[in-house]
């Protein structure tokens, strides 16, 4: 419930610090679909992306979340995190989240920074998202699943070890770490 998150509370001091950070930094955020972002902004998005992909032993898993060419839906929102040097520090899109009487919210679908970005500029862009949609009058923001990550050690199936086996790669549990700094509905 988009309605229901603040930063108040000891549980979410990590993301209220990255959220200090960012102000201090002068960060700013842009919003909308990929034609709202101007020429200079979507071709700095587009380089992060490569670059982020570059840095990856493995391939991007398309199955499960999507790219830069998926941002460009029309329908995809996206917040992108840009210095006061006109530098993109950090780009996460959404994905429309539909209710029987329409869409109800967003779902957080890539998610990037620069290797030397801004600490918090993906903390400000996504407080920036659920900001955005509660003045959108939407209900609900999602994060996203950790494809293979539990929130406990404690699978010794197929899936965990699998999930073992290739998080040196993918780094499935530092992203749930980090998804959970928000304090989310699991």
């Amino acid at each position: 419930e988009v309605h229901a998150f603040g930063l108040g509370g000891r549980r979410l001091q990590d993301v209220r610090t990255a959220m200090h950070r960012a102000e201090r930094e002068g960060l700013r955020a842009v919003r909308g679909s990929w034609a709202d972002l101007g020429a200079a902004i979507a071709a700095q998005v587009v380089d992060l992306g490569e670059a982020w992909v570059a840095d990856k032993p493995l391939p991007e898993l398309g199955f499960t979340l999507g790219g830069v060419d998926e941002a460009k839906d029309p329908d995809v929102r996206l917040v992108v995190a840009v210095s006061s040097g006109e530098r993109v520090e950090a780009v996460t899109s959404w994905l429309p989240r539909f209710d029987p009487g329409g869409r109800s919210g967003w779902t957080l679908d890539l998610m990037r920074r620069r290797r030397d970005a801004v600490p918090g500029s993906v903390e400000f862009a996504i407080v920036t998202a659920v900001e955005t949609a509660r003045a959108e009058g939407l209900r609900e923001i999602s994060l996203s699943g950790a494809p293979l990550a539990t929130r406990d050690d404690g699978d010794g199936g197929v899936a965990g070890i699998l999930a073992r086996r290739i998080e040196p790669v993918y780094g499935f549990r530092s992203l749930l770490r980090f998804k959970a700094k928000f304090q989310p509905e699991f």
